[in-house]
């Protein structure tokens, strides 16, 4: 996970016990890097709220982009702080779309 500059984040991520939560994943949080295309190339997947030119590094190294806003991940926040699936919001959020 590399988390830019965002310091609190980083913190966050790196205080978890990734292995107790998701045994058999390897997890390394990183802050800001200077060879983010070293990092890139070895991911599985890039989550992220990116700009076009991360997105476009993505694509040419092959790596899938899955993109999403603010809005995305407090819904997927907040459905977690309900219990809910946060899936379930996100239904939700195109149920209330399509009435509106």
């Amino acid at each position: 996970v590399v988390c830019g500059r965002n310091a609190a984040v980083r913190r966050r991520l790196a205080s978890r016990d990734w292995a107790a939560e998701h045994p058999g994943l390897s997890v390394v949080v990183r802050g800001f890097v200077g060879d983010m295309e070293t990092w890139l190339g070895a991911a599985d997947v890039l989550l992220t709220k990116a700009g076009p030119g991360t997105i476009a590094e993505a694509a040419a190294l092959g790596v899938p982009v899955t993109d999403h806003s603010w809005a995305d991940m407090w819904l997927n926040m907040t459905a977690r702080q309900l219990g809910l699936p946060p899936h379930e919001t996100l239904v939700q959020l195109k149920a209330l779309a399509k009435v509106l």
